[in-house]
């Protein structure tokens, strides 16, 4: 049983009384008998151990939540959960509180480090569609005000002599490090979009020598552009 406290059912408990049975069924098996009476017992105890095991590997009969997020074991009559079970279990079993709880969760954060503004204006931008995306877009709003802020410390502290030479560069640094975790980011929620695709254009050129040694250069040609061409040769 866990304690009043605990936010978990037990089910480890479970979880660990199966391997144990299960090893138990394994070490009898393996183990040489010292006679045929001691043959047939340890074959009849390796056998209801490794029962044990199997039902107690057994998942419970119900069950909260779904493969795309977590599942837990639903609180049964018969427990006295603690409020954190009760809160687990409760978001589980409504989807969308799920969504709405790491949505307050990435504001509250976000709200906390001082750059909720500019969180959220990233994501929008950037039109965060997942959850992913959008905490990779708090994280980079958050990168880059940590970056401009110590640029200013850095003017600030250049203006007033407040600094040695040393620590300005050192700050310095510190923010073109941030600068590059920011463009990095950029890079992963492009790949995230785009699912890691790259659209490469190439350009076609065709280069004609005319009269004189000029030399013309066309993009590519499209319906009609020979046409044109022959018509720019009568008129020369």
């Amino acid at each position: 049983m866990s304690s009043p406290k605990d936010a978990r059912s037990g089910i480890v408990m479970r979880a660990e009384r199966a391997v144990q049975e299960l090893r138990r069924a394994e070490k009898l098996e393996r183990r040489p008998a010292y006679d045929a009476i001691d043959a047939r017992f340890k074959a009849m105890e390796a056998q209801s151990a490794r029962e044990d095991g199997k039902r107690l590997l057994a998942v419970p009969e119900r069950l909260t939540g779904d493969a795309e997020t977590e599942v837990v074991p639903s609180v049964e009559p018969f427990e006295d959960p603690s409020n954190a079970r009760l809160r687990i279990v409760g978001t589980l079993a409504d989807p969308t509180s799920i969504n709405v709880d790491a949505s307050e969760h990435r504001v509250a954060v976000a709200s906390r480090a001082g750059v909720l503004s500019a969180a959220l204006d990233t994501a929008q931008t950037a039109k965060a569609k997942n959850s992913i995306e959008k905490m990779l877009c708090h994280q980079m709003a958050a990168v880059h005000m940590a970056g401009m802020e110590l640029l200013v410390r850095v003017q600030e502290s250049s203006a007033l002599s407040a600094f040695e030479p040393g620590e300005l560069v050192k700050l310095t640094n510190a923010a073109a490090r941030l600068f590059e975790v920011f463009q990095s980011g950029c890079l992963t929620l492009q790949k995230l979009k785009t699912g890691g695709r790259q659209h490469v254009v190439v350009q076609h050129q065709q280069v004609n020598v005319g009269s004189g040694g000029q030399a013309i250069v066309a993009g590519r040609l499209g319906p009609g552009s020979r046409t044109r061409r022959r018509a720019s040769k009568n008129e020369r």
